[in-house]
């Protein structure tokens, strides 16, 4: 493996722990806001940043032109992944 590959594998294994614990936050964070309510408002002392809860019009998509595929993880169901038989195809060891 070379480097760049190896900076790269420890890159895609901490983004993806970051979606699990953002997935996580983004649950806690809508009950909270469903409990503080459409129209509430309050501010950050600290950086003085205000907030207003609101009913969004619409959700951003992001379209990326670069992607990556992997091979599931033991006991993962669902989502998008790459074949244990391509991979074995390719040489790798599973």
């Amino acid at each position: 493996m070379t480097e760049r590959q190896q900076k790269l594998v420890m890159m895609l294994v901490k983004y993806e722990e970051l979606k699990i614990q953002m997935k996580s936050m983004k649950e806690e964070m809508n009950l909270l806001l469903k409990e503080e309510g459409i129209g509430s408002t309050f501010q950050d002392p600290s950086t003085k940043l205000v907030y207003k809860i609101i009913e969004p019009e619409g959700t951003f998509i992001e379209f990326q032109k670069i992607s990556y595929l992997r091979t599931r993880i033991l006991g993962e169901k669902g989502g998008n992944y790459m074949a244990i038989k391509e991979a074995k195809e390719l040489g790798f060891d599973l």
